[in-house]
């Protein structure tokens, strides 16, 4: 009897467990600006129905300008944390200073460093906005995204989000605080084992109960799935913490799901939880051709409209070889994860900037260098353009809208009738905002 009772019991929590499934937009962050850094996030069960939400960012330390104290080196960010809802109703706000040190002659500017947070957020879709300032050059980055926060709500069995690592060994008894987080989930050449945390979640009744996790990884685009099954999982309190590490040094470059199936002691898959994670090998610098001067133009144009200024000084300082390894890297990491490839990131900027320069020359001036001709190569095609050629004692102007995530508006205007648009205002932070920019169409 007592082994029919635990058969039903599993069979329940089998239909009830929370499951969390990938998608696109559960990818990490990539701010802009003159501060690069990534930021990502990982849901575990909170209480009162909310979701734990667990931040982090990762931030290059040679993009800071450094302070001297004693016998190191520092440097002082200020981060600026807020969380809307759909209704631009603003949940969190919370604004700190981070200082991040090197002692005893280390080179802060080889390293990178790290913050982390936390945040009871009930489930759901957010606007979540970051902005990091480097307080002594006051350099800054932002990002400003859309976030989907999911239930962690369990009768009998939960399983949590998934947390990547770095450089974490199999079978570490290691405490999870003690870990260092890698928030732009990138594996591969520099880093070989893909290191990952999470955790279990049972009520009283299954304490003691055994539960077999397994691990597929199956790359975006492709065939090619890897399972690694793992020992048994004995359920010895309603929350446990698991830590894995499992090579992936053989596999070539791209993207990935990582996605952790439990199995009961029947062999019966009771829920899974699943995240995208990227591999960077050797294999996509390989045969990368040294391109021409001709071919460095359009890319060293781009590359001044998104790229931080402090890399694209550091850029052009560089030979034409080391210029297109340059390229490659920075294209390959700073590619958003939505991208299957960065030739296809790259394809997009190309056809932004192309089409640029079609519509919007103007006299000696390139398309890509107008204004319109930016906020297009920076952020993409709009949703609706708006254009008001011919109103009564007005200078001609148009208004484009961006409805993905956040919305946002740019307001350009020909003030002199001789076909130069230029940006009058926007709700964009670090655009130009100018509530009275109707006067300056009226000629008020």
């Amino acid at each position: 009897m007592r082994y029919l009772v635990k058969y039903i019991l599993l069979f329940i929590f089998g239909i009830i467990c929370v499951q969390i499934d990938a998608s696109e937009n559960d990818i990490p962050k990539t701010s802009s600006g003159d501060v690069l850094f990534y930021l990502d996030h990982a849901p575990f069960m909170g209480s009162d129905g909310n979701t734990y939400v667990e931040f982090y960012v990762l931030i290059y330390a040679d993009q800071l300008r450094l302070l001297k104290r004693k016998d190191e080196n520092y440097s002082i960010i200020n981060l600026l944390f807020s969380v809307k809802d759909s209704d631009e109703n603003e949940l969190i706000h919370k604004e700190w200073d981070t200082e991040a040190s090197s002692i005893g002659g280390t080179d802060i500017r080889t390293q990178v460093f790290y913050d982390t947070w936390a945040e009871l957020i009930e489930p759901g879709t957010y606007e979540v906005f970051l902005q990091i300032v480097d307080t002594k050059s006051k350099n800054s980055g932002i990002i400003n995204t859309k976030m989907n926060i999911p239930s962690i709500r369990f009768d009998s069995l939960g399983i949590s989000g998934i947390k990547f690592l770095n450089a974490v060994e199999p079978g570490s008894k290691k405490s999870n605080a003690d870990y260092l987080l890698n928030p732009s989930r990138r594996y591969g050449l520099l880093n070989p084992n893909i290191s990952f945390y999470y955790e279990l979640y049972g009520n009283d009744e299954l304490i003691n109960q055994r539960i077999t996790p397994n691990y597929t990884i199956n790359k975006v685009g492709n065939n090619f799935s890897k399972q690694i099954s793992d020992s048994e999982v004995l359920l010895m309190s309603t929350s446990i913490g698991l830590t894995r590490a499992f090579d992936v040094s053989k596999l070539e470059s791209g993207l990935y799901y990582l996605t952790i199936e439990l199995f009961s002691s029947y062999k019966e898959k009771i829920c899974h939880t699943s995240r995208m994670f990227e591999i960077i090998q050797a294999d996509y610098f390989a045969n990368i051709p040294v391109i021409t001067d001709d071919e460095l133009i359009p890319l060293e144009n781009i590359l001044s409209l998104i790229a931080p200024s402090n890399q694209v000084r550091r850029f052009e300082k560089l030979d034409r070889f080391a210029k297109t390894n340059f390229l490659a890297q920075y294209f390959k990491n700073t590619k958003p994860m939505n991208y299957s490839s960065d030739k296809k990131y790259l394809e997009e900027l190309y056809k932004r900037y192309n089409y640029s320069n079609e519509k919007f020359n103007w006299a000696k001036k390139e398309g890509w260098s107008t204004d319109r001709g930016r906020i297009l190569i920076q952020n993409g095609f709009p949703d609706e353009i708006e254009r008001f050629d011919f109103v009564e004692e007005s200078k001609p102007y148009e208004i484009w809208y961006y409805r993905s995530g956040r919305q946002y508006f740019y307001i350009f205007g020909d003030l002199y009738n001789n076909g130069n648009y230029t940006l009058l205002h926007s709700n964009k932070e670090t655009e130009l905002f100018n509530p009275s920019w109707k006067n300056l169409i009226d000629g008020i």
